[in-house]
């Protein structure tokens, strides 16, 4: 599902209120060794391959971005590995957390009052073990299309709750 507000937001430079570290890599980050804070690593392609993107926050839409070459990189529908960092995260079918889509600025945009949309949602959490490594879409249950991601809690899921 296109998103013309990602494009919109892209050009303004009004991400939502998550940190979010972009860079382009062919292997796991070195950030994802050692976190300070909840980090979700999102990887284009399967066995944490291609561009990766490093999530510190809950993202209502997943971005999107431009390399220096001008390249786009639409990153709704396209997550194919995932690493749980650390923290506990719900990812998303559809984007604003399985909400209607409409034209409202991220700045107001408060997910509990809209209209539901229907769509899977799975919890994802890293645990006292270590990071959750997700090699590809069915190993974690979804595919590769996932369009909206929320930071549940900083905290990991304790280990009897973990699957």
């Amino acid at each position: 599902m296109k998103r013309r507000l990602l494009l919109a937001l892209m050009v303004t430079g009004a991400l939502s209120a998550a940190a979010v570290l972009r860079y382009q890599s062919t292997r796991r980050p070195a950030a994802a060794a050692q976190s300070e804070g909840p980090l979700l690593v999102l990887y284009w392609e399967e066995d944490f391959q291609g561009r990766a993107l490093e999530v510190t926050g809950s993202l209502p839409d997943l971005p999107v971005e431009a390399d220096a070459s001008g390249n786009t990189f639409d990153w709704n529908d396209e997550v194919r590995s995932i690493v749980v960092v650390s923290g506990t995260w719900r990812l998303f079918q559809n984007g604003r957390s399985n909400t209607k889509l409409d034209e409202t600025p991220l700045a107001a945009l408060d997910v509990r009052t809209k209209e539901k949309e229907s769509g899977w949602s799975t919890l994802v959490s890293a645990t006292s073990k270590g990071p959750l490594e997700l090699r590809n879409g069915a190993a974690g249950g979804f595919h590769r299309d996932i369009s909206s991601i929320e930071l549940v809690s900083a905290e990991n899921l304790p280990d009897w709750a973990a699957p």
